[in-house]
């Protein structure tokens, strides 16, 4: 409902309030249009991120069991010395294919969301994708499908992901739910921390432009 603050006329502005349908107002139509649905409660907000279960959890499990043998045979291949070098490329570009095939329309096979998943266990894979993120509907639904695919132990890192996507479009609360996710998975994960803070002390996304740029620390206290 919605009252006026200058119209008394009970015809027009009846002291109860007059009421309206949300999803049919200019703010829903906005939201539509950016891809953003206006939902009926946070019950249903959440079940957007809430894992895959039944045959989808069976198959990613396998399928996550499948890249950690594909990771241990290619490391055990390397002399020691090069192993987090090869991680961070192959984790750059598992990512950099992932963005570009959701923002194609298209969507990644179980396999390929295993394989980044693990990737995103290497920080400098997951600061990379971090820097890489972008406001728009694929970025969000890119970090959105692997949140929800993701085996538990390995959603911090794509659902931290998914909460700076969600930030940066302009969708809070997506942005803690997707952080609620993260921190329960791991309640010491630093990026999910560190977004979580600036959430809270209502931060534009943009105060994290340029994080990975030297002297940034400095310049933003």
């Amino acid at each position: 409902r919605w009252w006026s603050y200058v119209c008394e006329d009970p015809r027009c502005c009846p002291p109860e309030g007059t009421p309206f349908d949300p999803r049919s107002s200019e703010i829903a139509a906005t939201c539509a249009y950016q891809g953003m649905p206006v939902l009926a409660s946070r019950d249903e907000l959440a079940r957007q991120v809430a894992p895959v279960d039944g045959p989808a959890r069976v198959a990613m499990t396998r399928a996550t069991e499948r890249a950690w043998s594909r990771l241990t045979r290619r490391l055990g291949q390397l002399p020691e010395h090069e192993a987090a070098d090869v991680v961070r490329d192959e984790g750059t570009r598992a990512a950099t294919r992932a963005v570009t095939t959701y923002e194609g329309d298209g969507s990644l096979d179980d396999d390929q969301v295993a394989w980044l998943t693990v990737l995103l266990l290497s920080i400098p894979v997951r600061d990379a994708a971090w820097l890489a993120v972008r406001d728009t509907p694929a970025h969000l639904r890119l970090w959105l499908d692997v949140t929800r695919r993701a085996e538990p132990e390995l959603v911090a890192a794509p659902a931290s992901l998914l909460a700076f996507a969600a930030w940066r479009a302009g969708n809070g609360p997506l942005a803690g739910l997707a952080l609620e996710r993260a921190l329960e998975a791991d309640p010491g994960y630093s990026m999910a921390r560190l977004l979580h803070q600036g959430l809270q002390h209502g931060l534009p996304p943009s105060a994290f432009d340029g994080w990975g740029t030297p002297g940034w620390g400095q310049q933003t206290r």
